[in-house]
């Protein structure tokens, strides 16, 4: 968390890059974790909420649909009413969106495989790899670009993702079955 009173400061890294650190203690340092934390916790969720938008406007779906289907590829299989957890809808908005969806050929419905009397959704994977590549693909190029510069700095990211992903996605898991829908 910043040190600062101001909620809307930015954080100061348009100086700082890896190729301008020299000592651990330079990486270590308080403003810089400061700044990464911001970039991470807000500025990079405001872009990729944003860039969701975009993705879903070029893709001819609602950004709601965009979304569930974010959600639907990730998890592999969802029961509905943990898609309707996930995103704040009710049952009639859920059951809606999911109409939308399936008509579309995005997904498919079927029984749960934990518990045959819930109704899951799966992903069409043809389909849904046509809309999440692109997504993809963008990221993929910064990555690539980041590499030729400095392959260090990209490993750095994987280890740090690797590790809060599966951080985020057991936090996700025991909040889902929490509300008692299973996974």
């Amino acid at each position: 968390m910043l040190n600062t009173p101001e909620w809307n400061v930015s954080p100061s890294y348009s100086n700082i890059s890896p190729r301008n650190l020299r000592t651990q203690a330079d990486v270590l340092s308080h403003q810089l974790v400061d700044d990464v934390a911001v970039m991470l916790v807000r500025q990079f969720s405001v872009y990729a909420e944003a860039n969701k938008a975009r993705m879903a406007e070029q893709s001819g779906l609602p950004l709601s649909d965009y979304k569930a289907l974010e959600y639907i590829v990730e998890f592999k299989t969802l029961a509905t009413g943990q898609l309707a957890q996930l995103m704040n809808l009710s049952a009639s908005g859920v059951s809606s969106l999911i109409n939308r969806l399936e008509a579309a050929g995005y997904i498919e419905r079927g029984r749960h495989p934990l518990d045959r009397r819930v109704v899951a959704i799966m992903p069409i994977k043809e389909q849904c790899e046509k809309i999440i590549a692109t997504r993809q693909n963008s990221i993929k190029g910064a990555l690539e670009l980041a590499a030729k510069d400095n392959p260090n700095q990209v490993m750095a990211i994987y280890d740090f993702l690797l590790d809060s992903m599966d951080s985020l996605k057991e936090g996700t898991l025991e909040w889902l079955e929490s509300k008692n829908q299973p996974l």
